[in-house]
Formats: structure tokens, C-alpha cells, sequence
């Protein structure tokens, strides 16, 4: 993964070098507005869930995206699409400590984001050099993933026995607001680079794990109170996030007098 993101960044410089020889013009010749197109990758630190899921953790993982935007002057409207991956992490140390063999299984927590809203920059001259933006979306998600399990192997008398299992995410539509923060270089009036960060909240996402009683090994037993058992429910879902990019941009001209 850290030879794609790396892969990723040099194509992005790459790209950027081979259009980087055109002087940046601040002439009379544009109006203050322009189309606006972006292209990223980063590393989101690992989505947050309320403390839902009783010994589950999502951690880090790559984040890619890319962004259509059109300003008037300091305000404008935009798209947003971005894909992200967390890898779960199991931590139980006192499901862990009966059994000398313990195997786990994971699957990785992917999200995919469309959405739209209003975006604002400063300064709002004509083709600055350096840009800073606000970009604020609002839209759908889709959550899938994030299957566990925790499991004694050769338990006697029983085999394999499921210590904690955690229910796979299938969300396809849910409510998800993105608010980023974008600052960026132009080397010439149509490309630059980028860096920023963000903030992504998803509502109400279904969540559901076991805890199984260790104490019993031939037929697991639910018992009573939050540390066993079954748990179901919807709960938000968050996450923060870096990135760095390419930035195109497109400027209106004034009609010919």
C-alpha cells in the first residue's frame, strides 16, 4: 500500500513538471470566475464509532479522491468524490488470555462518498498563486466491510470455538457530511499542487457484534450485561484525514469588445 501512495504522489508530481512551463498571467483578459478540477491521495487516521462495537478498532488507512468545483469570485459550488479504506483491529486482552492459540480474521472497512455543497476561497483575486478553501459537502455514503472474528484453536472438546465476532457493515445509503480544509500552489494560470485536510461524518450506520462466554467451551452461552452477548444498533461513524494533490483550473475570458 505505502509503494501505491507512493506510485501515486510521484504520477501527480510527474504530471504536474509536464505542464509547469506556461508563465502565470494575472492580465485583464479573465473574469473572475473558474472551473476547478482536483485530484488526491492521503491517509485517513481511522474511523471513530461512538465506542459501539465493545473490541473492535478501526485504524488508518489510504484515502483517494477527486473534486469538480466553480467559483464566482470567494464563492462557489462543488462535487466530491472520495474512496477510503480502514483496516479493524481486535482489541481483547481478556478474551485473548485462556486459550495458547488464537487466530484472527479481518476485512477491511471500505467507504465511498458522493457529495456536493458550497466552497469558498481566499484571496478572492483573479488566478492567485496560492489559494486557501473551505469546502463543506453534503451527500450519501456506502459502508461495507469490517467483518471480524476472534478464535481459540484446539479448544478441548470443542475445536474451534468464536470467542468475538463482528457483524459485517452493509450500508449503502446513509447521510455523510465532509468539511475540508485545501491550500494550494499554481506553478501557471491552469496547474498547481494541493495539501489539506478533512473531517467525515456518517449517520446512523448499523452496527452489530457477539462477545461468547469464554467460560463455557462445548456451546457458547450468552450472558447477561454489556461485556457478553449480542449487540445490535445504529451509531455514527467518523473519521479525520490528509491529503496532497494535483489541481487544474480553468479560467473564463472576456468576450472580445
Amino acid at each position: 500500500m505505502k509503494k501505491l501512495l507512493l506510485s501515486a504522489v510521484l504520477f501527480l508530481l510527474g504530471m504536474t513538471a509536464s505542464f509547469a512551463q506556461v508563465s502565470l498571467s494575472t492580465g485583464p483578459d479573465y473574469l473572475n470566475r473558474h472551473w476547478q478540477f482536483s485530484l488526491r491521495g492521503g491517509y485517513d487516521f481511522g474511523l471513530t464509532h461512538n465506542d459501539s462495537y465493545r473490541f473492535l478498532d478501526f485504524n488508518g488507512g489510504p484515502n483517494f479522491g477527486l473534486g469538480i468545483d466553480h467559483y464566482w469570485e470567494w464563492f462557489g459550488l462543488g462535487l466530491d468524490g472520495d474512496y477510503i479504506m480502514n483496516k479493524p483491529e481486535i482489541e481483547s486482552g481478556n478474551l485473548r488470555k485462556r486459550f495458547k492459540e488464537i487466530e484472527t480474521k479481518y476485512k477491511n472497512v471500505e467507504r465511498i462518498f458522493l457529495g456536493i455543497g458550497p466552497s469558498f476561497r481566499l484571496p478572492a483575486t483573479i488566478l492567485p498563486p496560492f489559494m486557501a478553501e473551505l469546502n463543506l459537502r453534503a451527500g450519501m455514503v456506502s459502508i461495507s466491510g469490517g467483518e471480524s472474528s476472534l478464535i481459540a484453536k484446539g479448544v478441548p472438546a470443542a475445536g474451534d470455538k468464536v470467542l468475538y465476532k463482528a457483524e459485517n457493515i452493509d450500508s449503502k445509503t446513509r447521510l455523510a457530511m465532509k468539511a475540508q480544509l485545501r491550500f494550494s500552489y499554481f506553478f501557471n494560470e491552469h496547474v498547481g499542487l494541493n495539501l489539506g485536510g478533512y473531517y467525515m461524518h456518517c449517520f446512523n450506520v448499523p452496527y452489530g457484534d457477539y462477545v461468547y462466554d469464554e467460560q463455557i467451551v462445548k456451546a457458547p452461552r450468552m450472558a447477561q450485561g454489556d461485556n457478553y452477548g449480542k449487540k445490535f444498533g445504529k451509531t455514527d461513524m467518523s473519521s479525520f484525514g490528509v491529503f496532497c494533490g494535483v489541481i487544474f483550473r480553468f479560467n473564463a475570458k472576456k468576450a472580445a469588445p
